[in-house]
């Protein structure tokens, strides 16, 4: 814009999947809250009703907005923004002021 200022932007998208789970450990956890371990002599692969995480599917997009000022040689300030979706828990909004 000017020659003290500089303005930045950008979008993204991503799909990104998660497969091939597998849930290993060395021990195993008994009690509602996990207050006994039980210590197992080597790790195993758990069986497909122990896993945490299931294969999954995300997509995301994004925008961000910078503008830069240059105000004097030794002042500066930067504005910006930046929107992000995720398809699996939602959306937020960042500003900043610096």
């Amino acid at each position: 814009m000017f020659k003290s200022n500089t303005l930045l932007a950008g979008i993204t998208y991503e799909e990104m999947k998660q497969y091939d789970v597998r849930h290993e450990g060395n021990f195993l956890v008994f009690g509602s809250r996990g207050s006994f371990l039980l210590p197992l002599p080597r790790t195993v692969d758990f069986p497909d009703r122990m896993y945490i995480s299931r294969p999954a599917k995300r997509n995301f997009k994004a925008f961000f907005i910078e503008d830069i000022w240059d105000i004097t040689d030794d002042l500066r300030l930067t504005v910006g923004g930046r929107y992000d979706d995720y398809s699996d828990f939602g959306d937020n909004f960042i500003r900043e002021l610096v």
